[in-house]
Parts: structure tokens; sequence; C-alpha cells
């Protein structure tokens, strides 16, 4: 009788156990899927703040001025250019951001990859032109 209580008491304690695991591994996986999207966000914002930067800082220097610009994203997003801002939407969701720009640009907007993207701005008369690189 006394090894049947052992046994008992040991399958108890460890239902118990199994049982905290499985309600933290829920709660970490939660924890993980909001920090990947807070990263996402952050990546996509220092983004549109470098391609918004990049073209008034061609657009106040003039023709014939140019930067390259190195874009990370983690994931494929959309930057569009309507009158004087310039926003970005990350594709697999709903969220957009967007910034007032002082540069003026024929381009209804560019596509971004996953990964690393490299952008030519570039002023060339009074537009500012975003060229995406290979």
């Amino acid at each position: 009788m006394r090894k049947g209580q052992s046994s008992l008491e040991f399958l108890l304690i460890l239902a118990a156990f199994f049982a905290f695991l499985a309600v933290w591994v829920t709660v970490i996986n939660s924890v993980r899927e909001k920090s990947a999207d807070a990263m996402e966000q952050k990546y996509a914002e220092l983004a549109l703040s470098d391609l918004a930067g990049a073209g008034d800082e061609v657009y106040i220097l003039g023709s014939g001025n140019a930067r390259e610009l190195n874009v990370r994203l983690l994931g494929n997003a959309t930057v569009s250019f309507e009158g004087g801002n310039v926003s970005i939407s990350i594709l697999n969701d709903s969220r957009s951001f967007g910034r007032e720009v002082r540069f003026k640009t024929s381009q209804d907007g560019i596509e971004l990859e996953k990964g690393v993207n490299r952008i030519i701005v570039k002023e060339e008369g009074d537009l500012v032109v975003f060229e995406k690189q290979p």
C-alpha cells in the first residue's frame, strides 16, 4: 500500500508540474509574439525616419546631391508618397506610420522587402527620386 501511495503522489506532483509548465509556455509565447511585433514596428519607424530625412536632406542641398541608404526591415513594407507626407505600411498587418516632409516626388511609392534594402535617394530638378537597388 505504501508503494501505491508514493506512486500516486508522484503522479499528482508530475501532473501539477506539467500544468504549470503548460501555462508558462503560453505566456512566454505570447510575450515573444508581442516583442516580435514591437521590433517590426520599430524597424519600420526607423526606415521611415531614414527615408524622410534623406529625402529632405537632398532636397535642401539641391540638384546633383544623392544619399545611399541601407534600410533594414523585419517584414515586407510599402512606402507611399502623397503630397507633403511619406508613410510606410507593414504588409502583414494593418499598421501604417506617416511623417510630414519638405520634398516633392513624382513617385507613388516603393516596395521594400524583408531584410536589408539598398536605396539611392537623389534630387533631380525639383523632385526627389528614390531608387531601390538590387
